[in-house]
C-alpha cells in the first residue's frame, strides 16, 4: 500500500512539474519579466553589489536572513540575476505546490489532467501581470497564501507527528514570506488565523474529539509555535544585523519617512504653515525638497525634522494614524465589495464564497457557513485596516485577494473531497456486505465539481483575455520608456570618473528587465532622495566617490553632476541654494538626446557668488 502511494506521489510530482515547467517556458517565450517598481530595482542593486560595489544583505526592505541568502548567492556567482531568480522561483514553486496538492484530490489521469490544466490557466491567467511585472510584496503574499493553502488541505486524520511533518513546507513558506515582506504577511494574518481556526475545529470534529484534546493541541498549536519561533528568529537576527548607531538612526528616519509619504501622503503646504516650518528651521525652498522627494540634498532634513512634521500633521492638521474614521472606512469597504472597482478579483471571491456554501448545502452540512462567516469577518479586518490607513495600492489589494482566493479554494477542495469520500466509504461498506450496487448519488451532486469548474472558467475567461492584452500593451510601453533610461545609464558608465545625482521624479517611470542584459557591476549614479537616502549603504556609495555633503560637493567637486529630465523645472534647485546663501549657476555639461530630441539635461553646479 505504501509503495503504491509512493508511486502515485511520484507520478503527481512529475505530472505537475512538467506542466509548471511548460507554463514557465511559455511565459518566458512570450514575455520579458520586469521588476515592477524601482523599489525592487534598488533592492536588487544593493543585494547584487551594483549599488556599493559589493553585495550587501542590508537591503532595508527585507529582513536580514532573506537579504543574506540572496547576497551570498551574488557573492558566489556575481554574474547571475539572483534576486530575479529568487522572486520568480518563489512564484513557480508556489504554483507547483498548489497544483500538486489540487490534483492529489483527484483519481485517474484524466481528472488529474483537467484539474491541473484548470489550476494553471486560472493561476497563470489571473496573475499574468504579477508574474510578468514582479513585485516582492506580491511574492510575500503568494508565499503566505500557499503556506496556508497547503496547511488547510492537509489530511486531518494524520497522527500529530506525521501532520507536523507534512506541514514543514507550509511553515517554511509562511516564515519566508515574513522575511521577504513582513508587513504584507502581517496584513494577511487575520485571514490566516481564520483558516487556521477553521482547520483546527473542523479537523477535531472529523477525529470525533474536542479541539482541546491533547492530540489536536499538539497538531495545530505546534504548527503555530514553530511559525512564531521562525518569525522571532528573523526579527532577532535583523535587530542584531542593524544594531549599529548609524542604522538605528536611519531606521528611525525611514519609519517617519514612510509615515509621511505612504500614509500622510504629503508634507503640509508651506504658505499655510510657514510659522510651523520656521519653528523647526525649514525654509520654503527646503520644504520643496520634501515635496519633490530630493531631500537627500539637505542633510539637515533628518529624523527629528520628519518626526516634527508627522506630529504636526496629526495634531494640527488632523492627519491621524488612520486617514479615515471607522464610518468613512466602512462606507468605502462596502462600496468595494459591491462594485466592480476591484474586478475581476471581487467577482471571483464572491463566486468562491457561493461555491463553498452550496457545496456544504449539497452535503446537508452547516459547517461551511460558520467558516465562511469567520473568513468574511477576518478579511473585513484586513481590508478595513488598509482602507482606514489609506493605502489601497494595487500590489497590496491584489495580495489580499490572492490570500483570500487560495483559502477559499482550499475550503472548496476539502468540502468537495469530503462528499466523495463519504460516497466511497458507503460503497466499501456495501461491498463488505456483499452488495454490488453502489450507493445512490443524485446526478446534480455527481457532476457538481464539473459545474464548478465551468463556472470558474466562464467567470474568468474575459478577464484573462483582457489581462493578456493589457500585459502586451504594458510590455511595449515599458520597452519604449526604458530605452531612454538604458541609453542614459550607458552614457553614465562611459564616464566612470564622474558621479551623477538624478532628480527623483525624473526616474520614477523606469524599471528594468530581470533577465536581459544583466550587469551587476558598480554604477556611478544615484537618485537624490528615495527610501534608501541617508542610509549607511547610501553614504557608502557616496563616499566611494569622495562625496560627503551633497549640497556642497555638487558645487565644489568638478566631477559631480546633477541630472534632470528636460521637462523638469530647475527653479526650485536654484532657490534652494539661494536659501542657503549661495548664488549658483547651472552650466550645461551635456544635453542628452534620444532620436534627435533632448530628453535629459546634465548640469555642473557652479558657485557664482556667496550671498550676505
Amino acid at each position: 500500500m505504501k509503495e503504491e502511494q509512493r508511486l502515485k506521489t511520484i507520478r503527481d510530482i512529475l505530472l505537475t512539474l512538467a506542466a509548471v515547467m511548460g507554463a514557465g517556458i511559455l511565459l518566458g517565450y512570450f514575455y520579458d519579466c520586469y521588476y515592477d517598481l524601482n523599489d525592487d530595482v534598488l533592492m536588487k542593486d544593493i543585494l547584487s553589489g551594483t549599488y556599493t560595489g559589493a553585495p550587501s544583505p542590508m537591503n532595508i526592505q527585507m529582513l536580514y536572513p532573506a537579504g543574506l541568502l540572496i547576497s551570498t548567492a551574488y557573492k558566489l556567482m556575481p554574474s547571475l540575476p539572483w534576486y530575479g531568480i529568487f522572486l520568480c522561483a518563489c512564484h513557480f514553486l508556489c504554483l507547483f505546490l498548489i497544483a500538486k496538492r489540487v490534483i492529489s484530490f483527484a483519481s485517474g489521469m484524466v481528472k488529474k489532467g483537467m484539474l491541473l490544466l484548470l489550476t494553471i490557466v486560472l493561476f497563470g491567467g489571473l496573475l499574468l501581470s504579477e508574474l510578468v511585472f514582479v513585485q516582492y510584496t506580491v511574492t510575500g503574499a503568494l508565499l503566505t497564501a500557499t503556506g496556508i493553502f497547503l496547511f488547510y488541505t492537509t489530511d486531518d486524520r494524520l497522527e500529530p507527528g506525521e501532520f507536523i511533518r507534512k506541514n514543514i513546507i507550509s511553515m517554511c513558506l509562511v516564515i519566508l514570506a515574513f522575511y521577504v515582506r513582513t508587513e504584507m504577511m502581517l496584513l494577511l494574518s487575520p485571514l490566516v488565523a481564520a483558516a487556521g481556526i477553521s482547520k483546527w475545529i473542523n479537523g477535531s470534529k472529523k477525529m470525533g474529539s474536542s479541539p482541546f484534546h491533547v492530540q489536536n493541541l499538539v497538531k495545530y498549536l505546534t504548527t503555530v509555535i514553530v511559525v512564531v519561533i521562525g518569525m522571532a528568529v528573523g526579527l532577532i537576527t535583523n535587530e542584531v544585523a542593524y544594531r549599529s548607531n548609524d542604522w538605528k538612526e536611519f531606521n528611525e528616519f525611514f519609519d517617519y519617512r514612510t509615515e509621511l509619504y505612504d500614509f500622510q501622503v504629503t508634507p503640509p503646504e508651506y504658505d499655510e504653515n510657514a510659522i510651523f516650518y520656521n519653528s523647526i528651521g525649514l525654509s520654503e525652498a527646503e520644504e520643496y525638497l520634501l515635496l519633490n522627494y530630493n531631500f537627500a540634498l539637505d542633510e539637515e532634513i533628518d529624523a527629528q525634522v520628519l518626526s516634527d512634521i508627522v506630529d504636526y500633521n496629526r495634531v494640527y492638521l488632523g492627519k491621524h494614524y488612520f486617514r479615515y474614521n471607522f464610518y468613512e472606512g466602512l462606507q468605502q469597504y462596502l462600496y468595494r465589495v459591491t462594485h466592480p472597482a476591484d474586478a475581476p478579483w471581487i467577482y471571483l471571491v464572491w463566486m468562491l464564497y457561493a461555491l463553498v456554501f452550496v457545496t456544504g448545502v449539497l452535503q446537508k452540512k452547516t459547517g461551511a457557513l460558520w467558516k465562511l462567516l469567520l473568513l468574511g469577518g477576518m478579511r473585513s479586518v484586513s481590508w478595513m485596516y488598509l482602507i482606514m490607513r489609506g493605502r489601497e495600492v494595487a500590489r497590496v489589494s491584489v495580495s489580499l485577494y490572492i490570500g483570500e482566493i487560495l483559502i477559499l479554494t482550499a475550503m472548496l477542495l476539502v468540502e468537495t473531497y469530503q462528499f466523495f469520500e463519504e460516497y466511497r466509504q458507503k460503497a466499501l461498506q456495501l461491498q463488505e456486505r456483499g452488495e454490488k450496487r453502489p450507493p445512490f448519488i443524485p446526478q446534480y451532486r455527481r457532476y457538481w465539481p464539473y459545474t464548478m469548474a465551468l463556472l470558474l472558467l466562464a467567470l474568468t475567461a474575459v478577464p484573462i483575455t483582457r489581462k493578456v492584452h493589457e500585459v502586451e500593451v504594458a510590455q511595449e510601453q515599458r520597452a519604449a520608456i526604458n530605452r531612454e533610461w538604458n541609453l542614459l545609464c550607458g552614457y553614465f558608465m562611459k564616464h566612470p570618473d564622474n558621479y551623477y545625482l538624478l532628480d527623483v521624479y525624473s526616474t520614477v517611470a523606469y524599471s528594468e528587465k530581470m533577465f536581459e542584459n544583466v550587469d551587476n557591476s558598480y554604477r556611478n549614479y544615484d537618485i537624490c532622495g528615495g527610501w534608501a537616502a541617508g542610509s549607511p549603504v547610501y553614504m557608502e556609495k557616496l563616499s566611494k566617490r569622495g562625496v560627503g555633503d551633497i549640497e556642497s560637493d555638487l558645487m565644489n567637486m568638478n566631477n559631480v553632476y546633477f541630472v534632470t529630465r528636460i521637462d523638469r523645472d530647475m527653479d526650485w534647485f536654484v532657490a534652494y541654494y539661494r536659501s542657503k546663501g549661495y548664488d549658483i549657476r547651472l552650466d550645461t555639461q551635456a544635453c542628452f538626446r534620444i532620436d534627435g530630441e533632448i530628453r535629459f539635461m546634465i548640469y555642473r553646479v557652479r558657485l557664482y557668488q556667496a550671498l550676505g
